[in-house]
């Protein structure tokens, strides 16, 4: 609303000013509103991140928004982006920081100076689960179906899912795509250690390479881990042996070759 000041001054005679007018002024009592659209409170981030925040103001125009964050054990925000229009927001690459617990801090300010601002609480996990065999076939073996235990590992969101993929290393084809394995308490369900098992379905004779994955909750999914190993089911047989000629042999050894 516009408003309007009318001075005018008088002396101990009694003698007035003419009156002065001065306006319009705009009253600005209201504080900005500010809200973060993306992430959500609480969410874990990895790579890069969309931060998306909104900004209102009805008494007076709106200052650039500034995005910013701190850390769980410092004092003090961190100044990461200053957009000057809306849509307000930045893509944050959230591995040029440390892992951890973070606030995360959109803010802006009006044409009367009054300032708002809303938080949220992140955690940051860009470390990758790591995923090691603790039972594997022989690397030689007469079994046409593998079984694998193992046990994957993450220092901070926690492991939600372990994979097997099984690849021909005769013809290079991918003879079992990625597979969710067997969790051994019954799900994958955050925790930082998972202990899992798998059977492969039957595979024909040949060398593989069977691998093994874990994601975690902030989705990052380890390189894998690996074993190799040669299947073979077909019995030796007897390709030759040396032949005797009559009843009677002075030599007490026999040659006999298997394929």
């Amino acid at each position: 609303q516009d408003h309007y000041f009318h001075i005018a001054t008088v002396d101990n005679a009694g003698n007035w000013t003419s009156t002065a007018h001065l306006g319009p002024f705009w009253i600005d009592a209201d504080d900005p509103v500010i809200s973060f659209d993306s992430p959500a409170n609480g969410s874990l981030l990895s790579g890069s991140v969309l931060l998306q925040a909104s900004a209102s103001d009805v008494g007076s125009d709106l200052n650039p928004l500034e995005f910013s964050y701190q850390k769980s054990t410092d004092i003090g925000f961190t100044s990461l982006n200053i957009d000057t229009s809306a849509p307000y927001e930045f893509s944050w690459d959230t591995t040029g920081v440390f892992d951890g617990n973070y606030t995360l801090r959109a803010a802006v300010s009006d044409g009367s100076g009054r300032i708002s601002w809303d938080d949220i609480d992140v955690t940051i996990d860009n470390t990758f689960p790591s995923t090691s065999y603790t039972t594997t076939p022989p690397n030689v073996t007469n079994s046409d179906s593998l079984y694998y235990e193992g046990t994957s590992t993450d220092s901070s969101s926690g492991i939600v899912n372990v994979e097997y993929r099984v690849t021909n290393n005769d013809t290079s084809d991918v003879e079992i795509d990625w597979t969710a394995a067997d969790p051994a308490d019954g799900s994958f369900d955050n925790e930082l250690s998972e202990d899992f098992s798998f059977t492969t379905d039957p595979l024909a004779d040949g060398e593989y390479t069977v691998e093994s994955r874990a994601t975690d909750a902030a989705g990052n999914i380890e390189s894998t881990a690996t074993h190799v190993v040669t299947i073979d089911t077909q019995e030796p047989y007897l390709s030759s042996q040396t032949t005797f000629s009559g009843w009677y042999t002075s030599d007490q050894t026999s040659d006999f070759t298997y394929a």
